[in-house]
């Protein structure tokens, strides 16, 4: 027996099955009914055609009346059992009194009302002759949900008596307490179908903390469900109406491990009306099509004690599978120049089995084609050049942080179509290493004075501290750049000038 009850927890745990609760629904221990005062008793013999004569006194059909009232509310409690038991109970809902309200969903709220249309005495209707008096008794019933005030529905429970008499208040009591013992009393049936109307969703937000963030596996998000149908319904703190499954066609969920993640209702009611889960991005790398896009489905699975399938809502969330860099460069040559400056979104991507260097023969080349690193141009007499960068802007031109000299000469860059800014990560026939080629159009007054790592050098001008001797990037770069991490490249001119690269991924919170 042991081991049958294990085997069905860990099928449970494996399927992810889980039902929410049998609903409670409590009959309050009250009954809705006022008193009447003059003024009122006037106003409805006026309103059904009876004005009362200058010697009518109504005063004691008044105090009858409150009378009456008294007594219906008094005697309301000792018929809640049978109420109960008319109303009954189901596998999906139990209908009871006087439960704890952290497991209370909603409530059973009884009003009264009657009209008493009674004739003064002498008075005869020719249509019913003998009738003295008619009294119309109606208990209106709603049930609510007491957490939002919501009504979910209303039921009547009505009848009529006439009399040759006018009925004294213990004797309307009587007539209309039998009311609560017929057939017209709600049945846990209806209760439940109008739960079900009303808990039945079809909308939500879903929402992704960071739609722009790259999708490679490793990188970690939020995933935020709220606003279902406006407000959930009926939610104790302690006894759930409904449960919940989001899925991820292709992230996973770091709570689970899975493409999947459950709750309940009252967990997102009583969490601000939301309910965030950590998600594992996907690897664009794993899939052919559609790489930037991951679907998220929100799901109804269960209702009250019942399995239940119903899709709330279908999210699609744009993701990026490229890795996109801010690249900072610091400069420091004493007694020259001191600068900072960066180029944004620089695209950078090597080779790899699902991304080829794509081959571009100038000849044949449409200038309307999307071009995206790694790729090469086949040169003619000379061979090919490979790139594996692509700035954002188009003449390469990098923003400007901070720009001095230290003798206080303008210092300024030049851009424009004109100027000579570049950054590129590449390969040529003359340098096959992989190696970075950079250039700033700098100019001090109105001498141009420009920063740059090239193949060839002059260390004789600016006293070699605006030239830095091309280098092959090392392993450790390109395999971080490659996964879309941090890098760092520092090099050192012939006279002691310091030039600090660094790559910061902007759509990658993991970047290390």
């Amino acid at each position: 027996m042991k081991s049958q009850i294990i085997s069905l927890i860990m099928l449970v745990l494996l399927t992810g099955i889980t039902y929410a609760n049998r609903v409670n629904v409590e009959i309050l221990n009250r009954l809705r009914a006022d008193g009447i005062d003059i003024e009122d008793l006037e106003r409805r013999r006026q309103e059904y055609g009876y004005i009362a004569e200058d010697d009518d006194s109504p005063t004691d059909q008044i105090q009858r009346y409150n009378d009456f009232m008294g007594i219906m509310r008094n005697e309301f409690s000792s018929r809640i059992p049978e109420i109960e038991y008319k109303i009954g109970s189901n596998a999906n809902v139990k209908v009871t009194h006087d439960i704890p309200e952290t497991i209370r969903n909603f409530v059973l709220d009884f009003g009264f009302y009657i009209f008493m249309d009674e004739l003064k005495y002498g008075v005869t209707n020719e249509d019913y002759p003998g009738i003295q008096a008619v009294y119309n008794f109606m208990f209106y019933i709603s049930l609510i949900d007491p957490h939002t005030n919501r009504i979910v529905g209303k039921y009547k429970v009505q009848g009529q008596w006439t009399s040759e008499t006018h009925l004294s208040a213990e004797e309307m009591a009587e007539m209309a307490l039998k009311l609560l013992e017929e057939d017209q009393m709600p049945k846990v049936d209806e209760l439940e179908a109008d739960i079900k109307r009303y808990a039945d969703y079809h909308s939500a937000t879903i929402k992704y903390s960071e739609t722009d963030q790259q999708a490679n596996g490793s990188n970690i998000g939020t995933v935020t469900v709220s606003n279902i149908q406006d407000i959930l319904i009926g939610e104790a703190k302690n006894n759930t109406v409904c449960r919940f499954r989001l899925e991820a066609k292709r992230g996973k969920f770091t709570e689970t491990g899975t493409h999947w993640v459950e709750f309940d209702g009252n967990e997102m009611y009583y969490g601000g009306d939301k309910v965030s889960f950590e998600y594992l991005t996907y690897n664009c790398n794993d899939y052919e099509t559609n790489k930037e896009q991951d679907e998220f489905t929100l799901k109804q699975i269960s209702l009250m004690a019942e399995s239940y399938s119903n899709v709330v809502k279908t999210q699609i969330v744009d993701f990026t599978c490229e890795v996109l860099y801010d690249v900072y460069m610091n400069y420091y040559g004493q007694g020259f120049a001191e600068a900072e400056m960066v180029w944004r979104n620089v695209k950078i991507a090597f080779p790899d089995e699902n991304n080829p260097v794509k081959i571009i023969n100038p000849d044949t080349y449409d200038e309307s084609e999307n071009v995206e690193p790694p790729y090469s141009i086949k040169i003619p007499g000379y061979g090919l050049e490979t790139y594996y960068s692509l700035c954002e802007n188009e003449y390469d031109t990098p923003e400007i942080i901070k720009l001095r000299s230290p003798n206080g000469a303008n210092v300024w860059l030049s851009t424009g179509e004109e100027a000579l800014n570049y950054f590129s990560i590449e390969s040529t026939p003359s340098s096959p290493q992989i190696h970075l080629e950079v250039g700033v159009d700098l100019y001090i007054e109105d001498t141009q004075m420009d920063l740059r790592i090239s193949p060839e050098t002059d260390d004789m001008v600016s006293g070699g501290l605006r030239d830095f001797k091309q280098m092959s990037l090392n392993s450790e770069v390109i395999e971080n750049l490659s996964n879309g991490q941090n890098a760092i490249w520092e090099m050192t001119s012939a006279k002691g000038a310091k030039m600090k690269l660094e790559f910061k991924p902007i759509n990658n919170q993991n970047t290390f």
